[in-house]
């Protein structure tokens, strides 16, 4: 027995110490091992060659914004020289080897280095959100070993290289936004087997009709992007013998925003199965949906948002009341035209967690069965036609976020309903009825953080204790467009808000200081007085949204605006401010729109002001701002796309610098005291003419807005408005009371039609409401004649310089005819078109009656016409016509106005009723004007004009950076001679004037420069003649570079062939002749011109080509040889300029510049390698 019991003592003991022994011989090992493979990967740098390709990549990004790449060095002193270390950067810890490049989101501008093939072990490639441009690198294919491939939302441009097909190993590729990139072929995808997440966002697929089944037959994918990829020409079945929808793997499809209609469902079908968690078909057209949709069990989210769903609610539920009814969690179909009821069947859906059915046209009550929902935290059904008391409806415990707002619901829920709400921290009752006492119940919800009862009836005063409630969490308050009345508590500033919405009220007094956490502050049109010193108190500086204009303040503006850096909406309109702008305003530096219209604001504009570099909208009109207009602002605010100082005190003239403001589409410098001529070159800015900008510009950037006037992006897609009326630059603006008919008398009700034509106001608070109310009154005289100088001077941009401000008060007279009725103009279409019957010229813009707007056959409304000629006016219709083309036609709505959408208003093409042939002409002669094009075909040297011009970067090939022109003052013909340094100019001259005399036979007898250093050491002198044509040359120069794509570098050639057209055109001094015909005497024959730039097809002599090479090469043509008809020929391959009239063209096409340096770059990166592999090889010499 003892012994028995001594054994079972032992047995346990010793296999306890057994396993003791062991685990600590493990942990040893495994410690030894860790600490080894710590000291490896601490002591392991990266390989040499991958770190020298890393440099190399780094050369070719050209902008590092945010310095991402700054620790990438090969200093040998720094610590930072092991690329492992390096930003962006991970390595395989046991070899070395660079195995992950993510450079996402870094704002980085360049190309990309063929140098990242010598990072053989790379598995992770990520650089979105950048700017690299040119083509996808096709060597990309040849990165085999890459699992994850990014390149998506960059500035990449032609087609997706069919190389990506070799990248089998990839499990994630995302190509997302490259809308500039073609696909017309998905064959290469079906390579890769392995793929398991596709987005191809933004990159039209309109071209590829197979891709249901290449996408099929990735049988591992399981999240497919599609977005936006033009899906709806992709109208092919699918081909059943490879369809077998339970096989698919696909777990989300995203397909939002391609203009699908319904038939896509044939083919959605395949690409579905249980298996589907996620459906996303959001701003498409799909009128329904089908029952299989319902059936899928896995199904957790589904959005229809913003589809074209004309069905009832019930059918719509019904739909979906399969198995995936158990499952869905997310169902958002909110603007998708649901109509009918609430319907009780929202109760089958029990796993809702996200319900959003609003902007739909549901009706009736709002079914009690959805507060009973296990689940349901978030709830939106805004803007619907639903009805009840509120108090009927809430009672979720769970929920958190309501949205009831935009429907005619009303009552005031007692606090036991409330008290059902406890967790609720998001509600918004806008435009329901509430009032007219202020809810007090809402101060029972303790966890708001986000409250808006805007428009909603209140006229009470708020209580004082609902600013102590909500101290801390509350971010959000909105009670704008109420008739709340009272004074602004001094507790404000223990608020931690974010946003406070206060518009449209009746609070009066002055302002207490208010929180530092402040972004969103609108006190807008309320009856607020005294100064605006508590801005000093907000310290912070995250102040981003500023509006207190439409008050009573008077006042400086305080100079303490160096708080508000971050701040980019300020107004101050409609108030009494006074004084000059302070100082600190230079401190707004991210301020992007500005409006001060209606103050009494003073003095010269600031310089200070050209700090503020963002600004895109500047409202500084009716105040009493002085001095000249500032030519500052050209050069200085290079991003306004508006700017008005009408009604204040500038005078002088109409600086030119502001044609540099390319973005400009409102000009308003109307009722100045302006004076002279209108800068020609405003016709220069494109914006105003083209369809080149973009269509949307946002005015605000928040959605803080709910009740107020205030428009979050005001659609501007108009053709540019230029204001420059205003004695004496024209007699009266459109819409003065001054106008007068020009040959009929008027009616009583003319000056009621002219006061509601009152000019366009912008500020800010009605901005982009009259871009859309451009006309409001009766069809009298007045109607035509403004709307007629509204569409001439606003959206045509047709005051150029050099002529009288009487020329431009007759060009614009409007053509009438008197009417039936006294004091009536009315113009029938036929009559329109007959009357402008030879008024244009091809190709150029519009002239004084090229537009015009006349009303339909329908009588004026007047005195003793009553009622019914006021119906009748109902369906009056105006048109802009150009022409003959009808450009807009719009009816007269019930209350005499016009609402003209202005987005149909079609963009103006110069070109856009050129045949082939004026357009080559037009590039062949430098893109030169029309109307000087015209005048070709049909007029020595005593006095020369001689300038220098340069240094101009980067050099040409030979190493000139300056040239000399010289201008026969008799003639105009110009020569020109390039420098390689200044002090070269008088040796040159003594060249040209032997040359010159020789070939006049007269003698040069007087020169005239502008004084400069390369002929005296006197002062400055303008001399105007040469500046003028260097200007012209310059000008042609960038025409022609910028037409063919031409690198910079090449300007030397485009100023000596500008020169040589420039000699061949007719010019304005020499009437009616050209240059070269006043200097030579005979006129030139301009049969051999062709395209500075384009692409050439040279001879290439039997003697330097084999028999089986090509017979003719491609180079880039760079005009004709002087004193020749031979054409200068560069070959961008060997750098080499040619001579040779055997040639070919290709007028309309350039050479692929940026083809041409990849391919050269791949070579010296393939010579370079291969000249390193030399170096290393062991290679050994024979005896």
């Amino acid at each position: 027995m003892r012994k028995n019991t001594c054994h079972t003592h032992f047995v346990p003991s010793t296999f306890l110490f057994i396993i003791i022994a062991l685990a600590v011989v493990f942990v040893s090992f495994e410690a030894t091992n860790v600490t080894s493979l710590h000291h490896l990967s601490s002591n392991h740098k990266c390989i040499d060659n991958e770190k020298h390709a890393l440099l190399r990549f780094k050369s070719f990004v050209q902008h590092d914004p945010e310095k991402l790449l700054s620790t990438w060095t090969h200093d040998e002193d720094e610590a930072t020289n092991d690329c492992c270390e390096w930003f962006g950067i991970t390595c395989n810890n046991q070899t070395g080897h660079v195995t992950r490049l993510d450079l996402s989101s870094g704002s980085l501008k360049g190309r990309i280095s063929p140098s990242l093939l010598n990072l053989s072990y790379l598995n992770h490639l990520d650089l979105k959100n950048n700017y690299f441009y040119g083509a996808i690198p096709m060597f990309i294919g040849s990165m085999t070993r890459l699992r994850y491939l990014d390149l998506g939302l960059n500035s990449f441009t032609k087609a997706v290289p069919l190389e990506l097909g070799n990248l089998t190993n990839l499990k994630v590729l995302s190509l997302r936004g490259l809308q500039e990139c073609r696909i017309e072929t998905l064959d290469w995808l079906s390579h890769l087997s392995l793929l398991e997440d596709l987005d191809m966002s933004s990159i039209s697929l309109s071209k590829v009709d197979n891709w249901v089944n290449v996408i099929l037959s990735l049988e591992k994918l399981s999240t497919l992007r599609l977005d936006e990829c033009d899906l709806s020409h992709v109208m092919h079945p699918y081909s059943n013998s490879s369809v077998n929808s339970s096989s698919s793997s696909i777990v989300s499809i995203y397909l939002t925003d391609n203009n699908l209609n319904s038939s896509m469902y044939h083919w959605l079908f395949p690409l579905t199965s249980n298996r589907l968690v996620d459906l996303d078909l959001s701003f498409n057209k799909l009128d329904g949906i089908p029952k299989y949709v319902g059936n899928l069990c896995s199904l957790e989210t589904l959005s229809f948002y913003f589809n074209s769903m004309p069905v009832h609610f019930p059918v719509f539920l019904n739909n979906l009341s399969g198995c995936a009814s158990f499952t869905l969690q997310i169902l958002d179909a909110s603007s998708s035209r649901l109509t009918g009821s609430f319907s009780d069947d929202i109760q089958k859906f029990s796993s809702l967690v996200h319900l959003s059915l609003s902007d739909n046209q549901l009706n009736g009550t709002i079914s009690e069965k959805v507060w009973h929902l296990p689940r349901l935290q978030s709830l939106d059904i805004s803007f619907n036609s639903l009805e009840g008391a509120i108090s009927k409806y809430i009672g979720n415990a769970k929920i958190f976020y309501i949205d009831l707002s935009n429907n005619p619901l009303e009552g005031v829920p007692s606090e036991d309903h409330m008290s059902n709400l406890s967790y609720v921290e998001y509600i918004n009752l806008s435009s329901c009825k509430l009032g007219p006492s202020f809810p007090k119940w809402i101060q029972t919800l303790k966890n708001l953080s986000h409250i808006d009862i805007s428009n909603s009836g209140i006229s009470d005063t708020i209580p004082e204790d609902f600013w102590n409630i909500w101290h801390s969490q509350l971010t959000y308050l909105n009670l704008s467009s109420n008739n709340i009345t009272g004074k602004l508590t001094n507790s404000l500033s223990n608020f931690d808000i974010k946003a406070l919405d206060l518009s449209s009220n009746n609070f009066y007094g002055t302002i207490p200081n208010v929180s530092s956490t402040l972004q969103w502050l609108d006190l807008s049109k309320n009856k607020f007085s005294g100064e605006i010193n508590f801005l000093c108190q907000i310290a912070d500086g995250s102040l981003l949204f500023l509006d207190l204009s439409h008050n009573s303040f008077t006042g400086l503006i305080p100079n303490c605006l160096w708080h508000f850096k971050e701040l980019k909406i300020l107004s101050l309109g409609h108030n009494s401010l006074f004084g000059r702008l302070p100082g600190s305003i230079k401190y707004l530096v991210n301020l992007e729109a500005l409006f001060l219209y209606n103050n009494s604001f003073s003095g010269e504009l600031p310089l200070s002001l050209k700090n503020c570099t963002s600004l895109t909208f500047l409202e500084l009109g009716a105040n009493n701002f002085f001095g000249y207009v500032p030519d500052w602002i050209g050069e200085g605010l290079p991003g306004l796309y508006a700017l008005s100082l009408t009604s204040n005190n500038f005078f002088g003239t109409i600086p030119s610098q502001l044609c540099q403001l390319v973005n400009l589409q409102i000009l308003d410098l109307s009722i100045n005291n302006l004076y002279g001529t209108i800068p020609s070159c405003l016709n220069n800015i494109t914006s105003m003419v083209q369809n080149g900008f973009s269509p949307y510009q946002n005015v605000h950037y928040f959605n803080f807005t709910s009740g107020s006037e205030y428009v979050d992006h005001a659609m501007i897609k108009w053709q540019g408005i230029v204001r420059l009326c205003g004695l004496p630059i024209t007699k009266y603006c459109p819409g003065d009371k001054q106008i007068q008919a020009p040959t009929v008398g008027k009616s009583e009700d003319d000056g009621e039609d002219i006061d509601d034509l009152k000019r366009w106001e912008m500020n800010s608070s009605y901005l982009a409401l009259n871009f859309i109310q451009l006309i409001k009154g009766k069809e009298s005289w007045a109607v035509p004649q403004k709307v007629l100088i509204v569409f001439r001077l606003f959206a045509y941009n047709l005051v150029a310089g050099h002529r009288d401000a009487k020329a431009y008060e007759e060009q614009f007279k409007p053509v009438a005819k008197t009417s039936n009725m006294p004091g009536k103009l009315l113009l029938t279409k036929e009559e329109w078109q007959e009357k402008q019957k030879g008024q244009f010229k091809q190709g150029g813009r519009g002239r004084g009656s090229g537009q015009t707007m006349y009303t339909g056959q329908g009588r004026g409304r007047g005195r003793k016409n009553g009622k019914k000629n006021k119906r009748e006016n109902s369906n009056k219709e105006v048109e802009a016509v150009e022409q003959g083309a009808t450009l807009m036609k719009v009816k007269k709505s019930h209350i005499h106005l016009y609402k003209i959408k202005l987005q149909v208003v079609p963009p103006i093409c110069l070109l856009s009723r050129l045949d082939e042939e004026a357009w080559m002409w037009h590039a062949r002669l430098g893109h030169l004007n029309f109307e000087a094009m015209r005048r070709i075909a049909q007029q020595a040297v005593e006095l020369i004009h001689v300038d220098l011009c340069g240094p101009i970067s980067p050099p040409i090939s030979a190493g000139n950076r300056n040239f000399l022109l010289l201008v026969d003052d008799y003639s105009m013909f110009m020569w020109i001679q390039m420098l390689k340094t200044k002090d070269q100019a008088l040796d040159a001259f003594k060249v040209f004037k032997q040359a010159a005399e020789l070939e006049s036979g007269l003698k040069v007898k007087s020169l005239r420069t502008d004084r400069g250093g390369e002929f005296t050491s006197t002062k400055f002198e303008q001399n105007g003649v040469v500046e003028r044509r260097n200007q012209k040359i310059l000008g042609t120069t960038r025409s022609m570079l910028k037409a063919m794509k031409l690198p910079q570098w090449m300007w030397g050639e485009g100023v000596r062939h500008a020169v040589y057209i420039l000699n061949r055109t007719p010019t304005k001094v020499v009437e009616r002749k050209t240059p070269y015909k006043a200097f030579k005497g005979w006129k030139p024959n301009l049969e051999h011109l062709k395209v500075f730039g384009c692409l050439a097809h040279v001879k290439v002599p039997s003697v330097k080509r084999t028999k089986l090479a090509d017979r003719s090469e491609q180079i880039v043509n760079l005009g004709t040889k002087p004193g020749s008809k031979a054409y200068r020929l560069y070959n961008p391959r060997t750098g080499k300029i040619n001579v040779s009239r055997d040639v070919r063209f290709e007028e309309q096409k350039p050479w692929n510049w940026s083809e041409e340096d990849n391919e050269q770059e791949m070579t010296e990166f393939l010579v370079d390698k291969m000249r390193k592999a030399i170096k290393t090889s062991n290679f050994k010499q024979t005896p």
